[in-house]
Formats: structure tokens, C-alpha cells, sequence
């Protein structure tokens, strides 16, 4: 919780600098200082920024009452509306949020934000789809890698693992 609150605070002292420059860097510099990679370094700026207007979701993390997964999930899911909105739907599931998993609670979350303002849904659809990439990284036996598609259509993902599924199958026979 406090490492998010100081991620909000230098985001917010930057972004109130005139000079846009002073801000531009700050995912780097953040990600040096921390011996982040940067993608870390701009999801820990993100989620403080999205935490910063979600002071139900703020509160409960500090006391404990849910961990930095289910904060992490409330302030992705609420980042596409507007600072009003996304404190309104924090308020109907931060209660049960500590008893629910994380697949319930993000199951809420949707059907909540969707019903606040379905616009958002679509937008966040529509920024993903240009973010779409396929990642491949080390696995941590060392010997083996994996590949990830990230904010793939849907339909071409299944296409993509059935194709994948039926070239490994093939390589262990």
C-alpha cells in the first residue's frame, strides 16, 4: 500500500509540473531506482495513479482487510471509468471483497462496471486489441521457454492454440 500511495504522489507531483518532459521518464527512472524492468515499473505507477481515487479500496488495503491481488483486480477493473464512477462500484463490492476469490470477485467487478457504464468495457476492449503482442520468455527450469499471447482476439487465440496443440503433440510423438 505504501509503495502505490508513493507511486501515486511522484506521478501526481510530475503530472502538476507544467513542462510535460519533466514527466516523461518517470516509468524509467522508477523502474532504475527500483532494478525494475520498466513494464513493472509503469503497472506499479498505473495501479498507484487507479488506488490514488479508490479510497474504499486504499483503506482496506492498508488495514489488511484484502491483499495486493484483489487490489491490484479492483483498480484494474474500475480504471476505465471516470474517478465518480469507479468509487461508486468500489463501494458495492469492497465489503464481500475479503471473502471473495479472486475469480468472484473480478466476476463482480465486470458485471458492476458493466452496469455503470458499459461504454467503458468497450473501451477498454478496443485499447487491449491495439496492445496485442505475443510475448516469449524463460521458463524457471531454465532449459524450456514459454510463449503468451497477450489481448488476443479471442477467436484467433483458440485458433493459434489448437494449431500450437497439434504441433506439440506432434513433436513429442
Amino acid at each position: 500500500a505504501g509503495l502505490w500511495a508513493a507511486a501515486a504522489e511522484l506521478t501526481r507531483r510530475r503530472d502538476a509540473v507544467p513542462d510535460p518532459r519533466v514527466g516523461e521518464h518517470t516509468d524509467n527512472e522508477t523502474a532504475m531506482l527500483l532494478a525494475w524492468t520498466r513494464p513493472a515499473a509503469q503497472r506499479l505507477l498505473g495501479t498507484g495513479v487507479s488506488l490514488a481515487r479508490l479510497p474504499a479500496t486504499s483503506e482496506a488495503l492498508w488495514a489488511g482487510r484484502i491483499d495486493r491481488l484483489k487490489a491490484e483486480l479492483i483498480a484494474y477493473e474500475t480504471s476505465g471509468l471516470d474517478a465518480e464512477l469507479a468509487a461508486a462500484v468500489e463501494l458495492l463490492i469492497i465489503d464481500d471483497a475479503p471473502r471473495l476469490t479472486t475469480g468472484q470477485l473480478r466476476a463482480r467487478l465486470r458485471r458492476a462496471v458493466m452496469a455503470a457504464d458499459p461504454e467503458a468495457v468497450r473501451r477498454r476492449v478496443a485499447a487491449a486489441a491495439r496492445d496485442a503482442r505475443v510475448e516469449i520468455y524463460s521458463e524457471a527450469s531454465g532449459g524450456t521457454a514459454a510463449s503468451c499471447g497477450r489481448d488476443l482476439p479471442t477467436r484467433g487465440a483458440l485458433a493459434a492454440d489448437q494449431r500450437i496443440d497439434a504441433a506439440a503433440r506432434e513433436l513429442k510423438a
